[in-house]
């Protein structure tokens, strides 16, 4: 996929036309994300959770895949949540500073691979029979 810029807007306000006629160029199906208006939402979010004190917002990486959309919210200072050590990979690519899993997917390699690099925060599930 590739990502196309278009120029800001105001919140609030009408998408531009401008939006609408590069869209007639693309092949569908296609994606149109709001870098503004998802930083913004972000940055409401951020400053409603940190009313709470010590909580801390994460990002579900299984939401997105896309690079750009996750450099943003790196941006932000957002963690991020995988469910896989292929998604902890990008993660780790994306630059990421706090990286947790709750996932159960991670194989015992994985988890020693992860261990290993102590960049993740992993929370490991124990069922006792």
């Amino acid at each position: 996929m590739s990502t196309t810029f278009i120029p800001r807007h105001k919140l609030n306000q009408p998408i531009p036309n401008e939006v609408f006629s590069i869209t007639r160029s693309f092949e569908t199906p296609y994606i149109i994300f709001d870098f503004t208006g998802i930083r913004h939402a972000v940055q409401e979010y951020q400053h409603s959770i940190c009313l709470l004190g010590n909580a801390k917002l994460n990002f579900a990486l299984k939401a997105c895949y896309e690079p750009d959309i996750l450099r943003l919210l790196r941006e932000e200072k957002l963690g991020v949540d995988v469910a896989s050590s292929n998604e902890f990979k990008l993660a780790q690519k994306i630059g990421f500073d706090e990286i947790s899993a709750t996932g159960p997917s991670f194989t015992h390699p994985d988890q020693v691979d992860i261990w290993h690099k102590r960049t993740l925060y992993l929370i490991f599930h124990l069922m006792i029979s």
